[in-house]
């Protein structure tokens, strides 16, 4: 049974600029919509090998257990009973790896120095880099793929590297 989708039904951005006076501001949004992922964690959750790994909460405590009938997570106790022969990877496992990310905001404020000989104008900038993502995803990020090369379609996450949030600052000056 094929489950998930690793390409996404569409991929969107959206990109502005404003000004005001001196003042600019770049603002980038990139999204991706009905992209599956299969989540590593969630298995590890539902299906704990070594309780000194950190696990999902919900998956583990909101387990089928004689006190706890009506809930949508197999007990975890013999996984062959509902999963045919241990099979783990199964329709809980995949999850929406949509998302809307604010990938990029550029702020700037230009001076023109009409009484320097040296310097004509200096432009300052104070840059965010993936400031914030959007995502029903349990994960660092849903874009991520553990194999990281791209040469494999299928999308797995398994604790791969989130996305760096990078603040930076500068400044152009022109002679």
């Amino acid at each position: 049974m094929i489950l998930g989708n690793p390409y996404p039904d569409f991929t969107y951005s959206f990109n502005n600029s404003f000004s005001y006076k001196n003042f600019g501001l770049n603002i980038f949004f990139l999204g991706v919509q009905g992209i599956k992922t299969f989540n590593g964690n969630i298995v590890e959750s539902m299906f704990p090998i070594n309780f000194n790994r950190n696990i999902i909460s919900k998956y583990y405590i909101d387990r089928w257990t004689p006190e706890n009938p009506n809930t949508g997570y197999p007990s975890g106790v013999n996984s062959a009973i509902y999963f045919g022969n241990g099979k783990m990877i199964n329709s809980y496992s995949i999850q929406d790896a949509s998302y809307l990310r604010l990938k990029n905001v550029t702020l700037t404020y230009n001076m023109t120095l009409n009484n320097t000989r040296t310097f004509k104008s200096v432009q300052f900038l104070l840059t965010g880099e993936n400031l914030v993502t959007f995502t029903k995803f349990m994960g660092y990020d849903p874009a991520g793929n553990q194999t990281g090369d791209g040469s494999n379609v299928a999308k797995s996450s398994y604790n791969n590297y989130p996305l760096a949030r990078v603040y930076s600052i500068g400044a152009n000056v022109t002679f």
